[in-house]
C-alpha cells in the first residue's frame, strides 16, 4: 500500500512540474484543444519531449484551471497557425495560410490532378490580377479579425494596389488595409500604403487621413504623422490624441505638452478625457505638477471627476508620484466615485513616498467601504507591510489572498507575498510560498535571494542561486549582486569569480551595483590586488566602489593606500560617506598620521555628522591611539549617547598609557550605566593590569567575566595575565596555570612562559617550556633564540651553541621555501 501511495504522489509531482513548464513558456506547447476529435487525446503536447497534459486528469494540480482561464483572456487560443496533430486532416483556408506568397509561374503547381487548387487564397491573387475589381476582391477575401490578421494578407493587398494604382478601391477597403498595417505595427507596410495614399492625392481624405496618422503613430513613423496631420482639415480629436499618446509612448512628453497646447488652440475642439489622462502622463513622467494643477482646473470644469473615473484616477496618480500626498488625498476626498483602482493608486503612492502607515489605514478604509481589492491592491499594501516589518497585517493579506485564490493566478502578489516575508526576516514562509507558486519568475527568485542575504543566510542564498541557475531563468543585476553579497561573506571566491564571468559575459559591468558588489566580494576574500582592477575598470566610480576599496585597504592593515585612495575620492569630487570616513579615521589612528587626522575630525564636526555612534567612537578611537587622551575624553563628552564601544576605545587609551586608575573609574561608570564590557573591553582591562603590575585585580576580573558578565575568557585573556604572572617574577604561578587551563595552550602563551624563565634565570622550567614549544611547531625560530640565550645566562654555551644552530638551520629552511613559491 505504501508504494502504491508513493507512485501516486509521484505522478502528481510529474504532472505539477509539466503544467508549470507550461505556463512558464506555452510557445513550447501544442495546443489541441480546438483540434481534438479523440476524448482520448491530449490537450497539449511538448514539441520536443512529446510530453502530454490532459485537461480531465484527476490528479491535475486545484491552480490549473485558474491560469489557464486567465492565459485565455490574455491570448485566446487561435484555429491557426497552430500546428495540427499527426494525420489530423486540414481544411484549405489553414493549408493556405501557411503558405507563402508565390509568382504567377507557380500558379499551375497549386493546382491537383483534377483541377482543382491546392491554395485558393493565392489563386485568387492570380484571377483577380486579370479580372476581378479591387474592392470585391477585398470583400471576398480579407474580412479578418484582428487575431486572425496575418502578414501574408498585408502583403497581398500592398502589392495589389501598388500593381493596380489605377484602379481605386473603396473608402472602406482601404481602411481596411490601414487597420491591418496598424495593427501588425510593421513600418515597411505602412510606409509603403503611405507612398501609395499619396500617389493616389487619398492622403487627405476626410476620413481615410485621420487613420492613416493614427497608423504612422502606432509604427513610430511619428514625424511623417505629424507633418500629414498639420495638413488635414479637419483636424479631429481623434488624431490629436494619437499624436499625444505616440509621443508619450517614445519617451518624448515635452513634445506631447507642446501639442496638447497647439490642440487647446483650436476653439472648435473640446477636451476628451482620454486627452486629459495623456495629459497627466506626460505631466508625471516630467514632473510638471504646475501643468498639472492646470490640466486638472480644465477636468473639473469639463465635469471629467464626476464622470469618468480614468481622469480623476490619473490625476491622483500624478499628485502621489510627485510627493503631493495632502493634493492627492484632498482630490481623493471630492471624488464622487472610487473604484478599486482609485484606492489602488491612493495606496501605492503612500507606499512610493515611504507613508506604510497611511498605506495601510487606506487599506482598512477601502474594506470598509465594501470595495473588493485586486491584485495590485495586495502588492502594495504586501511592501508597505515590508517597509514597516509588519507580517501581522501582511499574514491576515496572505490569507484574503489564499480566499481569492490570487496566489494561483497573479504572479505580481505571489512575488510581493515572497518579498514581505523575506524582508521581515520569515525566510522560511518565503520559501513555502514561492515553493507553492504555479510559476517563478525573476522577480520571485530575487526576493527569496535578497531575503537570505540581508538575513544573514548566506549558503543558503548561494544554494538558491544555483538552483535558478538550473532553470531557464536568467539572472539580472538584482540577482548577482546579491549573490556576490552571499560570496563576499562567506569568503566564496570561487563563486565569486563564476559571477563576475557571467557579470562580463552579459556586459553588466557598466551597473554602479554590480560593479562596487564585485569589489567588495573580492575585498572581502582577500584579493586586494583583483579588487583594485576591478576597480580601475569602472565606468562609474561612486562613492560605495569607493569606500569599498579604502575599507579593503584598511582590514589588511595597508594604511598609507587607504588614506591616498581617500585623497583621490576626494579629489574626484566624491564626498566622503559616514563609513568611508570611519576607514579613513582608523587609516590615520593606525599610521600616526595625527594632522590629517585632526583635520578629518574638523571636517566631519563641520558636516554635523558626530552625531552618528560610528563616527563618534572612531574619533575617540583615534585619539586613544595617538595617545592624546584629552581630546578623546573630549571627544566622548560629546557623544549623543555611550555604547560599549566608545567606552572600550576610552578605556582602551588609559589602559596603555597605565593608567590603572582611570581604567578602574571607566569600569565603574559602564556599571553604573549598565554596560556590560566586551571580549575586547575585558582584554583591554587585563592589559591594564598587566602594565601596571595589578595581578589580584586582574585575577578578580577574570573571575567575574564569568560569575557577572557570564562571558567564558579566551585563550588570549589568560596569556595576558600568564605574561603578568611572569613579569612581576611568579614564573612557577604562571606555568602551573598554563597547564591548567580550560582551553589549549599555544605557541604564543608558551612564549610567554619562556621570556619569564629568561629573565627570572629559571632553567629547568625553561627546558620544560621549550619541549611544550617543540611540541606545537619546531619552526618557531624565536624559540631557539630564547633558549639560547638562557643556556648562555646559565654558562652552557655548548648547548647555546647548539641552539644557534638549529636557529640558523631553521631560517635557512624558510627561506627556500619563501623563495620556492615566488
Amino acid at each position: 500500500m505504501q508504494d502504491g501511495a508513493s507512485a501516486v504522489c509521484s505522478k502528481r509531482e510529474i504532472i505539477k512540474r509539466l503544467w508549470k513548464s507550461y505556463f512558464a513558456d506555452p510557445s513550447q506547447w501544442w495546443d489541441y484543444r480546438l483540434y481534438k476529435r479523440n476524448p482520448k487525446a491530449p490537450d497539449f503536447q511538448h514539441k520536443s519531449t512529446k510530453e502530454k497534459l490532459f485537461l480531465d486528469c484527476t490528479r491535475n494540480p486545484r491552480w490549473v484551471q485558474g491560469l489557464l482561464r486567465k492565459k485565455d483572456r490574455q491570448s485566446p487560443p487561435s484555429p491557426w497557425p497552430l500546428p495540427m496533430p499527426e494525420n489530423q486532416i486540414t481544411d484549405s483556408a489553414t493549408v493556405a495560410h501557411h503558405l507563402k506568397p508565390i509568382s504567377s509561374g507557380e500558379v499551375s503547381g497549386l493546382m491537383t490532378k483534377d483541377g482543382n487548387s491546392k491554395d485558393e487564397h493565392l489563386v485568387n491573387i492570380q484571377h483577380m490580377e486579370a479580372n476581378a475589381p479591387i474592392s470585391n476582391y477585398f470583400k471576398s477575401n480579407y474580412h479578418t479579425t484582428e487575431d486572425e490578421c496575418n502578414f501574408s494578407a498585408i502583403e497581398d493587398s500592398i502589392c495589389i494596389l501598388e500593381k493596380h494604382s489605377s484602379s481605386e478601391p473603396s473608402v472602406s477597403t482601404l481602411a481596411k488595409i490601414i487597420d491591418m498595417c496598424r495593427k501588425k505595427k510593421n513600418k515597411d507596410y505602412a510606409l509603403r500604403l503611405l507612398a501609395y495614399l499619396k500617389q493616389s492625392g487619398l492622403d487627405h481624405h476626410e476620413i481615410l487621413g485621420q487613420d492613416v496618422v493614427g497608423m504612422l503613430v502606432e509604427v513610430g513613423c511619428l514625424s511623417e504623422a505629424q507633418v500629414l496631420f498639420y495638413t488635414l482639415i479637419p483636424r479631429t480629436s481623434h488624431g490629436w490624441n494619437a499624436l499625444i499618446r505616440g509621443y508619450i509612448n517614445c519617451g518624448d512628453p515635452r513634445q506631447a505638452l507642446t501639442l496638447f497646447r497647439n490642440m487647446r488652440g483650436e476653439k472648435e475642439l473640446h477636451l476628451h478625457g482620454h486627452t486629459t489622462v495623456l495629459m497627466v502622463k506626460a505631466c508625471i513622467a516630467l514632473k510638471d505638477v504646475k501643468v498639472g494643477r492646470l490640466i486638472h482646473i480644465d477636468a473639473a470644469k469639463e465635469g471629467f471627476l464626476k464622470n469618468n473615473p480614468s481622469v480623476g484616477n490619473s490625476l491622483l496618480d500624478m499628485y502621489m508620484k510627485c510627493g503631493l500626498l495632502m493634493e492627492a488625498q484632498n482630490l481623493f476626498d471630492m471624488l464622487s466615485s472610487r473604484n478599486v483602482i482609485t484606492w489602488t493608486s491612493l495606496i501605492a503612492g503612500y507606499v512610493q513616498n515611504n507613508h506604510g502607515d497611511a498605506a495601510l489605514k487606506s487599506f482598512q478604509s477601502m474594506q470598509d467601504s465594501g470595495v473588493t481589492p485586486n491584485a495590485f491592491t495586495f502588492s502594495s499594501v504586501l511592501k508597505a507591510c515590508a517597509s514597516l516589518k509588519n507580517f501581522t497585517i501582511g499574514m491576515e493579506v496572505h490569507a484574503k489572498m489564499e480566499q481569492e485564490g490570487l496566489l494561483e493566478t497573479s504572479q505580481i502578489a505571489g512575488n510581493a507575498l515572497i518579498d514581505m516575508y523575506a524582508k521581515c526576516g520569515l525566510v522560511t514562509n518565503a520559501q513555502e510560498v514561492f515553493d507553492l507558486m504555479p510559476t517563478q519568475d525573476v522577480v520571485s527568485w530575487n526576493a527569496l535571494i535578497t531575503g537570505y542575504t540581508d538575513h544573514g543566510y548566506f549558503k543558503e542564498a548561494i544554494a538558491c542561486f544555483e538552483r535558478m541557475q538550473a532553470t531557464d531563468i536568467s539572472p539580472n543585476g538584482i540577482t548577482f549582486a546579491s549573490c556576490l553579497k552571499a560570496c563576499a561573506n562567506t569568503q566564496a571566491l570561487e563563486k565569486g569569480r563564476e559571477i563576475h564571468l557571467a557579470v562580463s559575459k552579459r556586459q553588466l559591468l557598466d551597473d554602479p551595483v554590480l560593479g562596487s558588489s564585485l569589489v567588495d566580494m573580492y575585498v572581502k576574500c582577500g584579493v586586494l590586488h583583483k579588487a583594485k582592477e576591478v576597480f580601475d575598470a569602472l565606468s562609474i566610480q561612486d562613492a560605495i566602489a569607493w569606500t569599498s576599496i579604502i575599507w579593503g585597504y584598511v582590514q589588511h592593515e595597508y594604511f598609507q593606500k587607504a588614506l591616498v585612495c581617500f585623497r583621490q575620492m576626494r579629489a574626484k569630487g566624491i564626498m566622503p560617506d559616514a563609513v568611508a570616513y570611519s576607514c579613513a579615521l582608523k587609516a590615520c589612528a593606525n599610521a600616526g598620521t595625527t594632522s590629517i587626522g585632526v583635520k578629518l575630525h574638523e571636517e566631519i564636526e563641520a558636516r554635523g555628522m558626530l552625531k552618528g555612534e560610528l563616527l563618534g567612537n572612531a574619533v575617540v578611537d583615534m585619539y586613544t591611539k595617538f595617545g592624546m587622551l584629552k581630546r578623546a575624553c573630549k571627544a566622548f563628552v560629546a557623544l549623543p549617547t555611550h555604547n560599549v564601544i566608545s567606552w572600550t576605545a576610552l578605556l582602551t587609551g588609559y589602559a596603555q598609557s597605565g593608567d590603572i586608575q582611570k581604567v578602574s573609574d571607566i569600569i565603574e561608570k559602564m556599571s553604573i550605566e549598565g554596560i556590560t564590557p566586551t571580549p575586547v573591553t575585558s582584554l583591554s582591562i587585563l592589559q591594564a593590569c598587566s602594565n601596571a603590575g595589578k595581578i589580584e585585580m586582574a585575577f578578580r576580573f577574570l573571575e567575574s567575566m564569568s560569575e557577572e558578565y557570564f562571558m567564558i575568557p579566551t585563550l588570549e585573556h589568560y596569556t595576558c595575565v600568564i605574561d603578568l604572572l611572569g613579569r612581576i617574577g611568579q614564573v612557577n604561578r604562571a606555568v602551573e596555570l598554563g597547564f591548567r587551563l580550560p582551553v589549549h595552550p599555544n605557541v604564543v602563551m608558551w612564549l610567554a612562559v619562556l621570556g619569564a624563565c629568561q629573565r627570572w634565570g629559571h632553567l629547568k622550567l625553561a627546558n620544560a617550556i621549550f619541549k611544550q614549544v617543540m611540541t606545537l611547531d619546531e619552526s618557531v625560530t624565536s624559540s631557539y633564540v630564547c633558549m639560547s640565550n638562557i643556556y648562555v645566562d646559565a654558562a652552557l654555551l655548548e648547548e647555546a651553541v647548539i641552539c644557534e644552530s638549529i636557529h640558523a638551520a631553521t631560517e635557512s629552511i624558510k627561506g627556500e621555501a619563501a623563495v620556492g613559491s615566488c
